[in-house]
């Protein structure tokens, strides 16, 4: 009997989580990984092949119709080199569309990039195309997902796939993922404070952060590749000790996981979220320093980091109480209308925060 695995993909917006896929099923699944002898592929993914042909790595496979969900999740798994791209194209009976020109990202160490085919466009059958210039394919995973709610993607929206790797809904779609504007929701200030990505690995980097007001609390997210899978990223705040930030680990079933047994370390690719909150007392009005490095192994590709953001809630205004000469009842003073988004301090400009080595 094969073995039988859990498989769920995960809707996140503001206003909770949608279960878009689940199912035990071992056939919704084909993985290919590169120098690997033949393997069984399920019946609705048929006739793959991988070649190279002049200078450029091509893979294909054909999809047939299957009615197991809502779409595919294809996930295409490679080493970028300087000048090279991964492109994938979808090839139906009427059409031909360019799913993505270039998946690479910007990480220049082994990446991971997932894509999302809707059923609507698969369900008559055809074919997925994958061409990859001076950037080796390591693997390619074809995940059938279904359930409800899939629409258009939501601001902000994020996407945990079965092994429990989270994704920006945005980024199954088309190049390169773009950071989205930030948005205050009920008295959260939210500040983009780097896009990236940003290399550490050989050089630290400082951000500067003014704050207006006193913080409650804060929440900073930012995302990491080029890290291994026990590695993690040196923070510091305001020149405090140094302490590590642990990116997401995602379930093994994750194609992304590569084992070197000669270095002792096991590679993970793709981009993966790292988030620290921070209490209201280790942050100051004034300028903030933000701190990031990297200590670990040197010998692994580019460490990265990109769309840094800080989450502020910031102190209510203090009331001030004063009394009359003249026995009386204690008069309380109209306080400052609460600070708006607008005027916290909190830049969004990129002259207001600037890198400095």
């Amino acid at each position: 009997m094969p073995r039988l695995a859990c498989q769920a993909l995960v809707l996140c917006t503001l206003g909770g989580w949608v279960c878009l896929s689940s199912g035990w099923a071992s056939e919704r699944i084909g993985v290919w990984k590169r120098g690997e002898p033949a393997r069984v592929y399920p019946d609705w993914m048929a006739s793959v092949r991988w070649a190279e042909q002049a200078g450029m790595e091509v893979w294909t496979a054909d999809i047939r119709p299957s009615g197991w969900g809502q779409g595919v999740l294809l996930t295409v798994v490679f080493r970028p080199q300087p000048g090279g791209f991964v492109r994938a194209i979808w090839r139906g009976p009427t059409e031909s569309v360019t799913l993505s020109s270039d998946m690479g990202e910007g990480n220049p160490s082994v990446h991971q990039r997932s894509l999302f085919l809707d059923a609507s466009r698969i369900d008559s059958g055809g074919q997925i195309w994958i061409e990859a210039k001076g950037s080796g394919l390591e693997r390619v995973q074809l995940e059938w997902v279904d359930g409800v709610g899939w629409g258009p993607v939501p601001k902000g929206g994020f996407v945990q796939t079965g092994s429990g790797r989270l994704l920006r809904a945005a980024e199954l779609y088309g190049d390169a993922y773009r950071p989205e504007a930030p948005e205050n929701v009920d008295g959260i200030v939210e500040t983009l404070l780097q896009a990236g990505p940003i290399p550490i690995q050989k050089r630290s980097v400082r951000l500067r952060v003014p704050l207006a007001e006193k913080v409650d609390y804060a929440r900073l997210e930012f995302w990491a590749a080029g890290l291994g899978a026990e590695e993690s990223i040196l923070f510091s705040l305001n020149e405090g000790p140094f302490e590590e930030l642990r990116p997401e680990v995602p379930r093994l079933e994750d194609p992304g996981y590569f084992h070197r047994p000669e270095e002792a370390r096991t590679e993970l690719a793709g981009w993966r979220q790292v988030v620290r909150f921070i209490p209201g007392l280790f942050l100051q009005p004034g300028i903030n320093t933000f701190w990031f490095g990297f200590g670990g192994y040197p010998g692994g590709g580019e460490v990265m980091i990109r769309d840094l953001r800080l989450q502020t809630v910031f102190s209510p205004p203090e009331v001030a109480v004063t009394s009359s000469p003249v026995p009386m009842a204690p008069q309380t003073k109209i306080p400052a209308p609460f600070p708006s988004a607008a005027n916290t301090g909190l830049s969004f400009r990129s002259e207001g925060v600037g890198l400095r080595p």
